[in-house]
């Protein structure tokens, strides 16, 4: 149809009018019927759906390429609606009752991909970058506008929603879906092309912000309201969005509009669209800030703030645009007018004779040192710049076609205006002298103080810290370096200070609590230790100063003095302490080796125990801290090429020598070629780290299994429980129970021959979290025991708790044990207290026949230690128990 987008407007959507008095026709009739308003509300539309997803499909079946690909996404995104609403029509006639979640928010939710892939992929033509430019900031506008409207009344509504944690989510899901809908809306209405697809894509856009409009009155009805019925204006919105996409797809029915073509004239748009949803986005702030609901500004201020970012790139891009323009008209323009133009130009025009005295100076030029062009003619340059920079200027300007043959130079200068302060200009000089027109030097004058301001902060910004505005490692490390240079070995002191708490008031109060903290700790230290002090913040929640070693110990005392008052976090006391580490300055030392060797100072004050917890370093940490890391390097070598092995020690019944359970030891496969020490690898286990964390896991599976392979060539080792130490990190981390049940189904092993043992620190860390690692254990039939009962910091608050099967004996309370000693009356109420809770003793260490005398004398039935057996491969460990059965069958 040629004529077709001549005739437009003039062309009536007959077949929308009809469909638009079915759909009132089928309303009458549902409502006649005596439905329920919810029913009626989910399928007062489909003779309008229908209708869209008959145009779209048709059109879907007669385009090509990319349009093939935008219409099948249109209508299969109708098809949604669609399958929505009669999957919710079911669900409610089932039930006879709204139905919250079902199948239909799948329809729903998958509607908004659908249309947002369908609008992306129809054409925009954008003819230039800069037209592209200004279409991204004026949607990312849009988005951002409706995001924060979105945010306030969806999202955070739906993050809030602790109580169902299925209807947040799905909230959230709609809220994105919302979001969606406005990226989609944006690039239609903010793309309306000349032509006949103009019209289709208003429709399209138009049935956009219906859509979006539905969703925020129900949400705002949601908010408002406890009736979980869909209101009547939600449904007149969905209502008009089915119209409205019945009207696009009947349009471009009768139109065929070429969607390959780019229109000759420029591409209209709505200009009011980006205007709006930025007077939303900045409107709801200033709502948010007078309800005084701080908590939800935070997060409008930062959509206000990208809001703010659009808006200054959307006009320094019309500023571009315009400056374009001006170049353009000014190759155009004839000499008259250029000159005219140059008389306003930004940039400042001034001509200098060979004395330096101003023959012509532009507009600019006065407007730059703040007098009129009057009073400039005749008068010196040099009177208007600093007294260096005027040097330079000399020195510049006789270069100037002297011995170096250069004709122009470009120096930057600071120029002191009249009666104000000072500005930065890049001047560009140009050698003119033998032009008879000008007969001077000319000198083009350009306002950088901005740009050298943005210099410098971005130096600052480069150097410092963001949140506390302290020196960073590299500007501290540059200060050190200065400061040895030259400087006695021992005068100067590097100190790592680390913020104990930091952790925990991030996880309890959250992390702008934790910001906060940094930051009066930096106030904090910087009014304790003066500004004259060289102090820089690390990382995370670790500082560092530089202080002369003469004042030290008297400085960490006024540390731990300032921050023995807790931090007034809000409406919150927290109590804070530092971890301080201090490396002095040592013959050929760098500030990165001093550094270093404070902070592995400073990680062994976090051992310590009291509120002034402070360490010197020593060479010896380092080797130390050397050795430990070499030990981490080798051992997954080791691992990987099996060159560890579990070994079985019986545990032996005191009184008639029988065993009774066994216990897992590690080993070197072979001892002679041992790189480190066995109890090397313990200490890595006990560590907790990642590392650590593996060979502990390794152990216990190891372990399974050589009991596993004790039990399957002697079955009368049935009865031997498996006593494996857990380490607290390990159980805290989660999965062992699970990781148990599975290794005892494969290995054919009775779970409650497994019993796991563990220490009291473990069953009170993390809020009780020991205590229901150790309830999965159980579940899954291991039992437990609680080792290193008696040592330092036992109690017997763990005994109240009904899990515990055995007790074990720590090893320096056995050590004690002896004539005299106050040993043995503890061992014998902790062996009261195992009796009347039911539980069984084992004492661990008994290394000597005296010691297991005492313990026989005690009370105690059950031990593990060298005087009683050493721990042995599967191999070994066969017919040592094999003979101790033949034996007491033979009595």
């Amino acid at each position: 149809m040629p004529n077709a987008p001549g005739r437009m407007f003039r062309v009536p959507l007959r077949f929308t009018a009809a469909t638009l008095l079915v759909g009132l026709l089928w309303l009458l009739l549902l409502v006649m019927s005596g439905l329920a308003p919810a029913a009626i509300g989910s399928i007062d539309r489909l003779p309008l759906l229908l209708a869209a997803l008959a145009f779209f499909g048709f059109a879907a079946r007669r385009a090509k390429g990319r349009e093939h690909l935008a219409w099948t996404c249109l209508t299969l995104a109708i098809a949604a609606i669609l399958g929505g609403e009669i999957s919710w029509a079911v669900a409610f006639f089932q039930s006879r009752s709204n139905p919250a979640f079902g199948v239909s928010d799948y329809f729903y939710l998958s509607y908004f991909p659908l249309i947002t892939a369908s609008i992306l992929l129809l054409p925009k033509h954008l003819q230039s970058r800069a037209e592209t430019v200004r279409f991204l900031l004026d949607a990312g506008i849009v988005v951002v506008g409706g995001g924060m409207l979105i945010w306030l009344l969806a999202i955070a509504p739906g993050l809030a929603r602790q109580s169902d944690p299925r209807a947040g989510v799905v909230a959230l899901a709609y809220a994105i879906g919302n979001l969606l809908t406005i990226v989609a809306a944006a690039t239609m209405l903010l793309r309306l092309p000349i032509g006949s697809a103009r019209q289709v894509y208003l429709f399209l856009g138009l049935s956009l912000l219906a859509s979006l409009a539905g969703d925020l009155t129900w949400i705002l009805q949601q908010l408002l309201s406890s009736d979980t019925t869909v209101p009547t204006w939600p449904r007149i919105f969905w209502f008009l969005q089915a119209l409205l996409l019945v009207a696009a797809g009947e349009w471009h029915y009768r139109f065929h509009p070429d969607w390959s073509q780019a229109p000759i004239r420029r591409q209209a748009s709505l200009p009011a669209l980006p205007y709006l949803f930025l007077l939303i986005g900045y409107g709801l702030i200033a709502v948010m800030a007078w309800s005084g609901q701080l908590g939800t500004l935070r997060m409008l201020l930062v959509g206000g703030l990208v809001l703010t970012v659009f808006v200054v790139l959307r006009q320094a891009l019309a500023h571009h645009l315009h400056s374009q323009l001006q170049v353009e008209q000014d190759r155009l323009a004839s000499e008259s007018k250029l000159a005219k133009l140059i008389e306003n130009a930004a940039e400042g025009i001034a001509v200098l004779n060979a004395n330096y005295r101003i023959l012509y100076a532009s507009p600019a030029v006065g407007r730059l040192l703040r007098l009129p062009v009057a009073r400039l003619l005749d008068r010196s340059i040099l009177e208007f710049l600093a007294p260096d920079d005027a040097d330079s200027l000399r020195q510049s300007l006789a270069e100037l076609g002297g011995i170096t043959g250069r004709s122009s130079r470009k120096l930057m200068l600071r120029l002191l205006p009249q009666g104000s302060g000072m500005i930065w200009v890049e001047i560009t000089m140009s050698d003119r002298r033998r032009d008879p027109e000008l007969a001077g030097i000319v000198l083009n004058l350009r306002d950088v103080t901005e740009h050298h301001q943005l210099e410098d902060q971005m130096r600052f910004e480069a150097l410092h810290d963001a949140l506390t505005h302290l020196p960073n490692r590299d500007l501290f490390l540059d200060r050190v370096t200065r400061a040895l240079s030259g400087a006695p070995v021992g005068q100067h002191g590097v100190l790592v200070l680390a913020l104990t708490a930091l952790r925990q008031i991030n996880d309890s109060l959250g992390h702008s609590f934790g910001d906060q903290a940094l930051i009066l700790t930096a106030e904090r230290l910087r009014q304790t230790l003066g500004t004259d002090t060289a102090l820089a913040r690390l990382n995370a929640e670790e500082f560092a100063a530089l202080l002369d070693a003469s004042v030290l110990d008297h400085r960490i005392d006024q540390i731990h003095a300032a921050f023995a008052e807790p931090l007034q976090l809000g409406q919150h006391r927290m109590p804070v302490s530092l971890d301080i580490g201090v490396a002095l300055s040592r013959t050929g030392a760098t500030a990165h080796e001093l550094l270093r060797d404070a902070d592995t100072a400073c990680s062994r004050a976090r051992d310590q125990h009291g509120p002034k917890r402070y360490e010197l370093f020593a060479v010896e940490q380092h080797e130390q801290a050397m050795a430990w890391l070499a030990l981490q390097s080798a051992l997954p070598e080791a691992m990987a090429q099996g060159r560890f092995q579990v070994q079985l020690e019986p545990i032996i019944g005191l009184i008639d020598g029988f065993p009774f359970g066994l216990r897992p030891r590690l080993r070197w496969s072979d001892p002679a070629r041992a790189a480190f020490p066995i109890e090397r690898v313990r200490e890595v286990i006990a560590s907790g780290n990642p590392l650590g964390l593996k060979v502990a896991e390794w152990v216990i599976s190891a372990a399974e299994r050589e009991y596993a392979s004790v039990l399957r060539f002697l079955p009368a080792a049935a009865s031997l429980s498996l006593l494996t130490p857990v380490n607290g990190s390990l159980l805290l981390l989660g999965g062992l129970a699970e990781r148990t049940q599975q290794r005892t189904d494969e290995l054919g092993i009775p779970p409650v021959n497994l019993m796991f043992s563990v220490t009291e620190t473990t069953l009170f860390s993390e809020g009780g979290q020991g205590f229901q690692r150790l309830r999965e254990l159980r579940q899954v039939g291991a039992r437990l025991a609680l080792a290193n009962f008696g040592g330092r910091g036992s109690s017997l608050a763990a005994l109240q708790e009904p899990m515990f099967d055995t007790i074990v004996l720590a090893r320096d309370l056995v050590a004690r044990l002896g004539p005299g000693s106050r040993a043995n009356a503890l061992v014998r109420g902790v062996i009261a207290a195992a009796e009347a809770v039911g539980t069984r003793v084992i004492a661990a260490g008994v290394d000597s026949e005296a010691q297991k005398e005492f313990l026989i004398d005690q009370g105690c039935v059950y031990g593990l230690g060298q005087a009683l057996s050493k721990a042995m491969p599967a191999e070994h460990l066969l017919p040592w128990l094999g003979g101790r059965y033949h034996e007491r069958e033979a009595r």
